[in-house]
């Protein structure tokens, strides 16, 4: 049972990271974003991505608050020890099925990649 909460609790990280940058741009949450940026990176992966969905997310409740790109500028060094963008996009879970175009991160890639050929 142990295992399965481990699991659950990984895979839904990425869920609960969005939940809560959303509660902290809205003002519920008093939970440090750099904190949950950096989370949301380790997922991601690609710097400039990064930027795009949690500006997004913040617009999304807080379209006022234009702080949060100087903010998320302000960790890209930290972000880049996390996961360089010069890294692949491929799974690191080896020992589980893998679907590409499944993970966030390959789904956030293309829908700004798209979004930028516009």
């Amino acid at each position: 049972m142990q295992l399965l909460k481990k699991n659950i609790e990984k895979d839904f990280e990425i869920l609960t990271t969005i939940h809560e940058i959303l509660s902290i741009a809205a003002g519920f949450s008093v939970s440090d974003a750099e904190d949950f940026i950096l989370v949301l990176h380790k997922h991601v992966r690609v710097v400039d991505i990064t930027k795009h969905v949690v500006c997004d997310l913040w617009w999304l409740v807080a379209p006022e608050e234009l702080s949060v790109l100087q903010l998320v500028e302000s960790m890209e060094n930290h972000l880049l020890v996390i996961a360089p963008d010069n890294e692949t996009l491929e799974s690191k879970d080896h020992d589980r099925a893998y679907v590409k175009g499944l993970r966030f991160a390959e789904m956030t890639f293309e829908l700004y990649a798209t979004a930028n050929k516009s």
